[in-house]
């Protein structure tokens, strides 16, 4: 784990069941989860609004900025622009364990470090499809 940071970051380039490498650790991060119903109302449902039981659309955005552990988050996102490739990404900490998902990176500025200090990064990450939740054990 990187010392001050709660969450990892971590790319799977050859899927979930294959090693990680570490791309950083986040600082700060922020989480949002939205999950849009399938509205199924007819004539008659009269006045009422009727969801059905399944979730029409599940996504996550996830904004985090924190150090790098070294150029890999910067290559799959200079990547996207050549062919808009989703990344195996996992967001991981020790107390709640991994999210796991197909992530677009929509956003990435990198802070340059004086000599040998951190070099920092802020990005933002979209999910696409399925998204899965591994606890921490």
């Amino acid at each position: 784990m990187y010392a001050g940071r709660n969450t990892e970051v971590r790319y799977y380039p050859d899927g979930y069941d294959a090693p990680f490498v570490k791309i950083g650790g986040a600082r700060t991060e922020g989480l949002s989860g939205t999950a849009e119903p399938i509205d199924i109302s007819s004539k008659q449902s009269g006045k009422a609004r009727v969801l059905a039981d399944d979730t029409g659309t599940l996504v996550y955005d996830i904004s985090c900025e924190g150090v790098l552990e070294d150029d890999v988050l910067y290559k799959r996102f200079r990547e996207q622009g050549e062919d808009k490739a989703l990344h195996k990404i996992g967001f991981f900490s020790p107390n709640i364990g991994e999210l796991q998902a197909n992530f677009f990176i929509n956003k990435f500025e990198l802070g340059s470090g004086h000599g040998n200090a951190e070099r920092t990064f802020s990005a933002g990450f979209m999910s696409s499809g399925n998204a899965s939740f591994v606890e921490a054990t």
